[in-house]
């Protein structure tokens, strides 16, 4: 299960990078610079665990794997401590950054209501016509 959150995190901050925008909730998200720099943080607990083992068998060194075999729970406790406590500070920097994006409006397609001014009865909507060309007036001696 912790692995799994290692993984999800570790997309969402590539995601992150790439997209320059990190979705908080629903409704709030953040953009830009913090974004990129919340998603850089959101990678490290993949590293950072990594690094936790690599120390614990060179200090430990033949007995590393005693350590692990008497110590298993610790070893997954401090992982998921790792784990949730980055993503805490993701999402908790992440909100106090975010904005709203529910405001912004969207984009509608622009109708025209079409009247028919003879009754003025509602006729229905129609998208909207582009501009017609003025016709091009021809002299007797230019070809077609």
């Amino acid at each position: 299960m912790i692995c799994g959150m290692e993984i999800g995190m570790f997309i969402a901050g590539v995601m992150a990078l790439i997209k320059g925008r990190m979705t908080i909730s629903k409704t709030r998200a953040v953009e830009g610079v913090p974004a990129r720099l919340l998603g850089l943080i959101a990678m490290t607990p993949l590293p950072i665990v990594l690094l936790v083992g690599v120390v614990i068998g060179v200090i430990q060194g033949d007995n590393a794997q005693a350590l692990l075999a008497n110590n298993n729970l610790a070893m997954i406790l401090t992982e998921a401590g790792i784990v949730i406590g980055i993503a805490v500070l993701v999402f908790g920097v992440g909100f106090a950054l975010s904005t709203d994006v529910s405001d912004t409006p969207k984009k509608k397609k622009k109708t025209r209501r079409v009247v028919d001014t003879d009754y003025g009865e509602d006729v229905g909507s129609e998208e909207e016509e582009r501009p017609r060309r003025r016709r091009r007036v021809q002299s007797d001696d230019e070809e077609f």
